[in-house]
């Protein structure tokens, strides 16, 4: 049976450069190779469980972010060695809802978004364009 090292090739070659931008594709050679391969890379594919799972993204807590793009990069991969018959169906331990993803890489998003929205609000007020907090759209303001 295929180790995740090995597996990671395949991933590559049938999945990622077929269906990503090549900028996504350096992105997870990049968390393969400093992250997830040297911490995963010896275990079996179909052996890989919720605990190894848990212990690597906790082992990860300097690196919120980059331990949240791991474990996606992760289900992806697990999810795939399942439709491709590797791993029993049903059987993702990466799945998002299976691993608590680091609520400090959120909170660190929210507070660029606010940053942000600051800025824009600023920069748009005089072009008559209003960004409410909350929203996901710019709204026109009206004006008199």
């Amino acid at each position: 049976m295929l180790t995740l090292a090995d597996f990671a090739v395949r991933y590559r070659v049938e999945h990622a450069e077929v269906k990503k931008k090549p900028s996504s594709v350096e992105s997870d050679e990049r968390n393969l190779r400093l992250h997830v391969l040297p911490a995963l890379g010896r275990l079996r594919v179909d052996k890989i469980t919720r605990a190894d799972v848990a212990r690597f993204h906790a082992a990860m807590t300097h690196k919120p972010s980059a331990a949240n793009r791991c474990l996606s990069l992760l289900s992806k991969m697990l999810g795939l060695a399942e439709a491709w018959g590797l791993r029993p169906d049903g059987r993702n331990p990466a799945g998002l809802d299976d691993v608590d993803r680091d609520p400090q890489a959120g909170a660190q998003a929210q507070q660029c978004a606010g940053v942000l929205r600051n800025i824009g609000l600023e920069q748009n007020q005089s072009h008559g364009v209003d960004f409410r907090p909350g929203k996901r759209r710019f709204r026109a303001l009206r004006s008199g």
